[in-house]
């Protein structure tokens, strides 16, 4: 669906969220970004904590900037190709004649990797000033593989659809033999040494 045919106040994702809907070898994120997060783009104009139409607008290139430097996506360590980014003023929570601004931006962007991703990886540093806002919950879905991961300022990073490592298992009555033959082994060797003392106790033949 086109940006143009979103309804102008409909929200597409609730604060702290984010989405990665992987698709071959492409991946569609929506993202949703405190606008104290992304402070140093200069956006806020009139220092109110939020975001109008008009100062997304004038600030887009910093704001998309700012976003895409602090999210990115990895398969392993091979960083994902970045084919498109929009940001917009994401709706407010309040009276909307209020005509206040918004304090979450939403982030559509499309990552597109040589291959389907095998471990998708995503880190980010995109955390507010405000407690709701210093944690995002992403959700990444392949097909019919679905997994949240929680990520704040003191884990910045997961990796989705990691394979599971293989557990080295010995085949049945492995570990069993093993031992069996170790204390048979050893068995053996204090045999022998019992018998080599009473051999060197033996008289010489003809004394």
């Amino acid at each position: 669906m086109a940006l143009s045919a979103l309804p102008a106040r409909a929200h597409m994702m609730p604060a702290g969220q984010a989405t990665l809907n992987v698709l071959e070898d492409a991946v569609f994120e929506v993202v949703s970004v405190p606008v104290s997060a992304v402070a140093s783009a200069g956006a806020d104009e009139d220092h109110d904590g939020r975001l109008s139409d008009r100062e997304v607008a004038a600030h887009e290139g910093a704001l998309v900037s700012q976003v895409v430097s602090r999210f990115k996506l990895f398969d392993g360590e091979r960083e994902g190709t970045l084919e498109l980014s929009i940001v917009r003023a994401e709706a407010d929570d309040r009276e909307p004649a209020t005509q206040a601004g918004a304090q979450q931006l939403l982030a559509l962007l499309k990552t597109r990797f040589p291959a389907p991703p095998r471990a998708l990886r995503v880190e980010t540093d995109l955390f507010g000033t405000t407690p709701a806002d210093q944690q995002i919950s992403v959700r990444a879905t392949r097909g019919a593989d679905k997994e949240t991961a929680r990520l704040d300022s003191k884990t910045r990073a997961h990796v989705f659809f990691a394979p599971a490592p293989k557990a080295v298992v010995d085949a049945p009555g492995t570990t069993s033999r093993a031992i069996g033959a170790a204390i048979g082994a050893a068995v053996i060797l204090a045999a022998g040494f019992g018998f080599a003392r009473r051999a060197r106790k033996l008289p010489a033949a003809g004394k």
